[in-house]
């Protein structure tokens, strides 16, 4: 299944997809970040749609302890919303994802 990863800062959007088999994501591109969230949405689902993802996950950075601090209920809230633009675009859902200690599982595969 290939997805579409989705890094949400406040400055840039990092996007990243997957292989068709969904287990190593590639960046693809950094979407800036306007001040218009409709327009990045837009431009989200048109890559959704260019790479025919059959999903879109969002990092979400808990905090250690599990608990959402201000920036994970920013994404989350903003997870939820580009989860209406894509359903109601292409059906496409959107997951989140729990990206405590990611980078070093990661790190540690790699090795």
């Amino acid at each position: 299944m290939r997805a579409l990863g989705l890094d949400l800062g406040s400055k840039r959007i990092g996007v990243a997809v997957s292989d068709s088999d969904g287990r190593v994501a590639t960046p693809i591109e950094v979407v800036h970040r306007s001040g218009n969230r409709q327009v990045e949405h837009r431009v989200l689902a048109d890559l959704a749609e260019e790479w025919e993802v059959e999903a879109v996950v969002v990092g979400i950075p808990y905090s250690l302890d599990g608990s959402t601090g201000p920036m994970a209920q920013a994404m989350a809230a903003e997870a939820a919303e580009l989860a209406r633009v894509l359903g109601a675009r292409s059906g496409v859902p959107v997951e989140t994802y729990d990206e405590r200690l990611t980078t070093v599982t990661a790190e540690r595969t790699l090795r």
